[in-house]
């Protein structure tokens, strides 16, 4: 099977429980004139379609943002291309932000400590891993970050 197919569906319900925790962030993204992605560590960025697809659903208009220190495709579209680390961003998209996502990075999540209290305390933060589950758990923790 695909990659892309499993993380369709692994995502899928990600989302769904996201929502089900916070409806009131969901309804308020759905009612923006337009919404802000950030996937952090993105590597190939081979969700590209998946995270479209479902980010545009909760609002049709999104911004999305693809981040890592190395470019490893050509083209990144949907997406822009953001090279760099997530802290270096600048305060305009840092602003904007409101999804985070996290998906399979090496060694774990970008340490988060640099980024200003707007960004932490209204982002919803998506991720996961299939890798080495203690080595995220533990880059959460160490970026203030629960369950």
């Amino acid at each position: 099977m695909e990659p892309s197919v499993c993380f369709d569906r692994n995502f899928s319900a990600i989302l769904k429980d996201a929502e089900k925790k916070s409806p009131a962030i969901f309804q308020r993204l759905r009612k923006k004139d337009s919404i802000c992605i950030v996937d952090v560590g993105c590597g190939y960025f081979r969700y590209d379609i998946v995270l479209h697809k479902y980010f545009s659903r909760i609002n049709p208009k999104i911004n999305l943002y693809a981040v890592d220190k190395m470019r490893l495709r050509k083209d990144y579209s949907p997406a822009k291309f953001l090279k760099g680390d997530i802290n270096c961003l600048g305060k305009k998209i840092e602003n904007e932000i409101d999804i985070l996502t996290v998906f399979n990075p090496y060694p774990g999540i970008p340490h988060l400590g640099k980024i200003s209290d707007r960004f932490s305390q209204n982002v919803i933060f998506l991720g996961c891993i299939d890798w080495n589950k203690k080595l995220f758990l533990q880059t959460l923790e160490d970026n203030g970050f629960s369950l």
